[in-house]
């Protein structure tokens, strides 16, 4: 079974973080050349810090292990982001480190692309190092000398080993707590940067130059002076003064949510190519049909974040709030109109706009997301309605002085992540985290995703604001599997899974060895905390 290139692709783009700019571009273009001539390659090791040097150093000396590297840190080029580790992958995706016919084609198209490659070198042959230093001794690098600009930028790209960019000015290999803070608020306003990690890389660069197309910006991928005025203007608007807020109507039934709110998905259709009756049904979802406690309190229908990667946030159940149902739709579109959403906008159908948007981050790891969504316009014939059919509105009240205070509920924490629970008997799901309003009753046996929990954790939250009591419930095993581990990152993992008491083991990749992969089985709220841990340190996962 042949390998998609994507998977090449992506398995390569975290370790090309704090790799220069060139560098990166070269070792995406060789990937895609030796696939051409069926060969599978991918990037395994980029930027090494001094402290992994060091302690790669130091296996098969005052560690275990045979010798791998000569050079203790400082004296890599790995350490200033000029050189990559490649190996080749069989096509079960087990890593091939033997050097055969198609491991030294793979050196001769990096050499002729201007790589130098390691296996020629006359110390210690270093078959997957390739190399690209501009010229540069390591003498030059330790020195403080840079590379040459990457992409024309007016000064030298950030070197790992130097001080932290200016504040002032980041781009491409940028260090330190001004690229954390930006991750921080680009993440905040919806343009996710993948993790806040303080190393302005390829997914902190990409959020970058989205923010920049939609606020109308010079597309250069550098945050100057002018994006970061438009960034803190984007960011003030994010929370809407009380004394402006419109509170939405109650809805006695659920024909009432639907014509009150055909119009509004109407424009979220228009402004995203998705149908109008896959907005409804999703808001219908998400809001239960506009009377959950998120939406009348917020005007929030759909279950929009501040924030999409803080896990603080996420703890502290902070959802977006919107002054009126406008401002939510606006920004709706403004959400559906990011690249994790391509799919679900380019589907022909009604039906695979839904199966997308199950697959999308949208769905939470739920798999009857989708589903749930196209069954709701299927039940209830939305596409009645027709597209610019306006029904008479449900009358707005009027607005008043200050925002109403919601009726005194107990709190409801956001998990910021989601796992499995099955029914152990039928459960009811109630309309308030007080488990008041009975609104459906689910089977025994059923599985679902949940979202949050109600305080003292006496119910989970469901899809669309439901509540279902906690003795209702047993929790889902969920198999968590990393992508290969550096040492050091196998010795974090194996500290988290010990501090946090989570069971877990460590897997070698392939018959051939490799880097190793951890395999944990667990569920509930330790299953969370491993997800938002990976997440946190911009670790590659799947749960299944």
């Amino acid at each position: 079974m042949a390998i998609d290139l994507s998977y090449l692709l992506n398995r390569s783009e975290t370790k090309l973080k704090g790799v220069h700019g060139t560098i990166r571009d070269m070792s995406i273009e060789l990937i895609k050349k030796a696939y051409a001539q069926g060969i599978y390659v991918a990037i395994v090791q980029g930027y090494r810090s001094i402290a992994e040097q060091n302690a790669l150093y130091s296996q098969g000396r005052t560690s275990g292990g045979s010798i791998v590297t000569m050079a203790k840190g400082g004296y890599s080029y790995h350490n200033f982001g000029l050189a990559v580790d490649f190996c080749l992958f069989d096509s079960n995706k087990n890593p091939v480190w033997s050097v055969n016919n198609k491991w030294m084609s793979v050196i001769r198209i990096a050499q002729g692309m201007g790589f130098t490659s390691g296996y020629y070198f006359s110390t210690i042959k270093d078959a997957p190092h390739l190399q690209l230093t501009f010229g540069l001794s390591l003498a030059d690098l330790r020195a403080g000398k840079k590379p040459p600009l990457y992409r024309g930028s007016a000064t030298p790209i950030e070197n790992p080993t130097t001080s932290p960019s200016s504040p002032s000015v980041l781009r491409f290999n940028s260090r330190g707590s001004a690229v954390k803070d930006l991750q921080t608020k680009l993440t905040k306003l919806g343009y996710n940067t993948k993790g806040i990690d303080s190393i302005f890389g390829t997914n902190t660069e990409s959020a970058l130059l989205r923010f920049e197309k939609a606020m109308g910006l010079k597309q250069d991928g550098i945050f100057d002076s002018k994006d970061s005025a438009k960034l803190e203007s984007e960011l003030a608007k994010s929370t809407p003064p009380v004394s402006t807020f419109v509170k939405p109507p109650k809805f006695a039934t659920k024909e009432d949510f639907f014509k009150y709110i055909l119009s509004y998905a109407n424009t979220a259709g228009k402004g995203t190519d998705i149908p109008f009756e896959v907005c409804i049904a999703q808001w219908s979802k998400e809001s239960a049909y506009g009377n959950s406690v998120l939406a009348q309190a917020t005007n929030n229908f759909a279950g929009i974040t501040y924030t999409s990667n803080s896990i603080a946030d996420f703890q502290n159940g902070r959802f977006a709030g919107y002054n009126t149902i406008d401002k939510f739709v606006k920004d709706y579109i403004r959400v559906m109109n990011l690249s994790y959403y391509d799919k679900v906008r380019a589907a022909t159908t009604i039906e695979m706009t839904c199966i997308e948007l199950g697959k999308s981050p949208y769905s939470a790891n739920d798999p009857t997301y989708g589903t749930t969504i196209f069954q709701l316009i299927k039940n209830n014939n939305l596409s009645r309605f027709g597209a610019d059919v306006l029904p008479e509105p449900v009358p707005i009240p009027e607005i008043p002085d200050v925002a109403p205070t919601p009726a005194q509920m107990p709190a409801v924490t956001s998990l910021g992540s989601s796992f499995l629970v099955q029914t152990i008997e039928p459960a009811i799901v109630y309309e308030n985290p007080d488990l008041t309003g009975k609104e459906r009753t689910l089977r025994q046996g059923v599985i679902f995703a949940v979202y949050g929990h109600v305080e003292g954790q006496v119910a989970w939250v469901v899809g669309g604001g439901g509540y279902v009591k906690t003795s209702s419930l047993k929790f889902v095993n969920q198999t968590v599997t990393t992508g290969g581990l550096s040492e050091p990152n196998e010795k974090l993992f194996r500290q988290f899974l010990k501090d946090n008491k989570i069971n877990g083991e460590i897997e070698i990749f392939g018959e051939n060895g490799g880097s190793p992969a951890g395999v944990v089985s667990t569920s509930g709220l330790k299953l969370v905390a491993l997800k938002k841990w990976l997440e946190q340190m911009n670790f590659y996962y799947v749960a299944k």
